[in-house]
């Protein structure tokens, strides 16, 4: 990406810069494509239309995304929105990690559940098991070094940034900051999934 967003800070035009990405990612052995908030049910498609696709499942404890959403999304909301919030995103979470299930049967090998929190507290585990076990690819060594600086920063870049002094602390702050009565409620309501997803009730 580093090209593409020179050129873009330079010509601040999209039609002069995209040719850099797409040479960029067809040279490429491995292209990645980050989706937020898709349905996992529509990835069946995909993974039937495409052998070579491969797919990462990225959960983070709903606790943690509770809280996280509150304090950079919705800084005003009420207690009773929140909670529906959580009611909403957590039925969400249930229904893909069971479609989740589902597709890991029909896909064998093509689709990897990841947690957050390991893949900032065990690093190297979580980054063998996309590459080695999903890829079948050894884990790049600019990959590996890229994530510790992420995780390990000098400094964080802000609420929306990735880039964390303690990538660790990061993913478990949410237990000292989320108030405990919210705190409580999205335990209950998110009780199954919590489960499911092998977090500490």
């Amino acid at each position: 990406m580093k090209p593409f967003k020179s050129c873009i800070r330079r010509h601040k035009n999209l039609e002069i810069c995209l040719p850099i990405l797409i040479s960029k990612c067809r040279a490429s052995s491995v292209v990645v494509v980050k989706v937020i908030r898709l349905h996992i049910k529509l990835v069946e498609k995909l993974l039937d239309s495409d052998p070579n696709l491969r797919v990462i499942h990225l959960v983070r404890d709903p606790r943690g995304l509770m809280e996280s959403w509150r304090k950079v999304s919705v800084p005003k909301q009420t207690n009773q929105e929140m909670r529906a919030a959580a009611n909403i995103s957590c039925k969400r979470m249930f229904e893909d990690s069971i479609t989740r299930r589902r597709l890991e049967t029909l896909f064998p090998g093509r689709i990897l559940l990841v947690r957050y929190e390991d893949l900032v507290t065990d690093t190297d585990r979580s980054l063998n098991d996309i590459y080695n076990k999903l890829l079948l690819l050894p884990v790049p060594t600019s990959v590996r070094k890229g994530m510790v600086m992420q995780i390990n920063a000098t400094s964080n870049d802000g609420v929306m940034g990735t880039k964390r002094k303690n990538g660790a602390a990061t993913a478990y702050n949410w237990k000292q900051k989320i108030d405990r009565g919210y705190a409580a409620y999205v335990g209950e309501t998110c009780r199954h999934v919590i489960s499911m997803l092998n977090y500490e009730l």
